[in-house]
């Protein structure tokens, strides 16, 4: 019989270039599965971030007036609160300011500050009362829409707490209204 020499180091050699194959098919397949965990991860704090805003944009318009609106900003006042929604950059700010009396009958105003981080590839847009996002796509001259949320507004009239109100389709009256019906 005769012994074949370097057998084995040829052996090792393919042993070697097939672990390497592998290997290197096991880090593409890694790489490329904490990519989209990073994809899914991002949407998945875009639409946190969307159905924040979306939410507090619903809770602000119910029976809220617009006292100024403009493409990117937009002032919402309720009985004592006054709110300001702005687009700035990638970011809508949210600017609510509270009239609180304390015990001495001093009123202080109280400002809380939200952001809702959406990027840059977004477009926000304030108009009779509807809050429109929409997904700037490169490809198209129009963005393609994201989010529209219609809120409850009331109709700009001097005197919000005199209107009758109309609450789960009852009608209720102010008190002065009490009193004229009483007269």
């Amino acid at each position: 019989m005769k012994t074949r020499r370097g057998s084995m180091l040829i052996e090792l050699c393919g042993a070697i270039a097939g672990g390497c194959a592998v290997m290197l098919i096991g880090i593409s397949l890694i790489e490329r599965t904490l990519y989209f965990g990073k994809q899914v991860q991002a949407q998945t704090e875009l639409q946190r971030e969307l159905g924040q805003l979306a939410h507090a944009w619903r809770e602000d318009a119910i029976d809220a007036v617009i006292e100024n609106e403009s493409g990117e900003v937009t002032t919402l006042t309720k009985l004592d609160e006054r709110i300001v929604y702005r687009w700035l950059s990638g970011v809508v700010s949210r600017e609510s300011t509270k009239s609180v009396a304390s015990e001495s009958q001093d009123v202080t105003n109280r400002t809380v500050v939200e952001h809702y981080r959406l990027g840059t590839d977004y477009d926000v847009a304030f108009a009779q009362g509807v809050l429109t996002v929409r997904h700037l796509d490169p490809s198209p001259a129009e963005g393609r829409l994201r989010l529209r949320v219609v809120g409850k507004l009331k109709e700009r009239t001097k005197d919000v707490d005199r209107k009758e109100r109309s609450t789960n389709g009852l009608e209720t009256k102010t008190l002065d209204q009490e009193v004229a019906d009483v007269r």
